[in-house]
């Protein structure tokens, strides 16, 4: 008996159709149980990893568009800050506000 030689089973549409492939599914019942949840494991890991990529790139559209505004904000500020737009700022107000003629003094202690 110790020389018998392990026959392994065929398993063919027309076993299963017979009844004897749920035999091999008892076998092995613990094996599929553990694929499926794997499976349903990747499936799930998969779809929220979508769901992250999605909403990074919409961050990265939004932190563009802030950028841009900032930049905008910053030139017209510049401009804003300019000698020419205040001289003509106060011109256009009306003020006794002049530019000085002569340079200033540097004053020693």
């Amino acid at each position: 008996m110790a020389n018998k030689k392990h026959r392994t089973k065929r398993v063919s549409l027309f076993t299963i159709f017979r009844g004897e492939g749920f035999e091999m599914i008892a076998e092995h019942s613990r094996m599929i149980l553990l694929i499926t949840i794997l499976t349903v494991f990747f499936i799930g890991n998969r779809y929220s990893c979508d769901l992250k990529r999605k909403q990074i790139d919409q961050l990265k559209k939004e932190l563009a568009e802030a950028k841009l505004q900032a930049k905008l904000q910053a030139v017209e500020l510049i401009r804003y800050g300019s000698r020419a737009e205040l001289e003509e700022r106060l011109r256009r107000k009306g003020s006794a506000l002049t530019v000085a003629q002569l340079p200033p003094y540097i004053l020693y202690k």
